[in-house]
């Protein structure tokens, strides 16, 4: 059974899982999507300010949501998501980082036109083992209200 609107709690937090960005996943990932010298070659990426090749950005949000989808936007009755605000990449991935995804629910409104579904704010936090913040980021999205014939 899903999470409904009524479930989600202005303060909870919960852990999304973990995983871990190799090498290879990072240059292919970056090869396809953010060919940037820093991403794709070792010896451009040994004279950045990063001093070796690094995850995109995007790579790391897009790992990020992978873990928030699987262990929380699964479990919800979610309608659609309306938007990323905020989105702040303060450290670097690097290879063979574990990362791992903190959500806090932010608050909730219900839809002031339609009565069957509600918004939600959640802060996701992504770190690395070593507890540095790799990503933050704010989720607004859209779910559905418990429907009226549901009495959990």
């Amino acid at each position: 059974m899903p999470k409904y609107y009524e479930d989600l709690e202005p303060g909870a937090t919960r852990t999304c899982g973990s995983r871990t960005l190799t090498r290879d996943e990072i240059v292919e990932f970056a090869e396809r999507f953010d060919p940037q010298p820093f991403h794709v070659d070792e010896a451009a990426a040994q004279r950045s300010i990063f001093g070796g090749i690094v995850a995109s950005g995007l790579h790391t949000m897009c790992a990020s949501m992978r873990l928030y989808t699987d262990d929380f936007l699964d479990d919800i009755a979610l309608v659609a998501g309306r938007g990323l605000d905020e989105v702040r990449f303060p450290n670097a991935v690097y290879p063979g980082d574990t990362l791992s995804v903190r959500i806090e629910g932010l608050e909730k409104s219900p839809s002031p036109s339609d009565p069957s579904w509600g918004e939600a704010d959640v802060s996701l936090t992504t770190v690395t083992r070593d507890g540095e913040t790799v990503l933050s980021l704010s989720n607004v999205f859209v779910v559905e209200r418990r429907p009226a014939d549901d009495s959990e």
